[in-house]
């Protein structure tokens, strides 16, 4: 009987052997995912870290402008009194 026994411990192994690599499997799918999420997050934190820079240009470039648009006025101002 012990060769019966063999058999059955064999098809037993064998059973385990796929359950554990369909759970291999599947963790590995997980850590993809998990890979995925980062990035996709990564992604959106530098997507919104490019439009906060962008208004922060914009607010520079508007205060230029209006001090430029101060000192023409000045500039004109000087020389009406020529």
């Amino acid at each position: 009987m012990g060769w019966w026994q063999d058999i059955m411990n064999a098809r037993q192994n064998r059973e385990e052997v796929e359950r554990l690599t369909k759970e291999i499997e599947r963790i590995e799918l997980t850590k993809e995912e998990v890979r995925y999420i980062d990035l996709k997050k990564e992604i959106e934190n530098i997507e919104k870290h490019n439009e906060v820079k962008q208004e922060q240009l914009r607010a520079e470039l508007d205060m230029f402008k209006k001090s430029i648009e101060k000192e023409r006025a000045s500039l004109e101002k000087e020389v009406e009194t020529l």
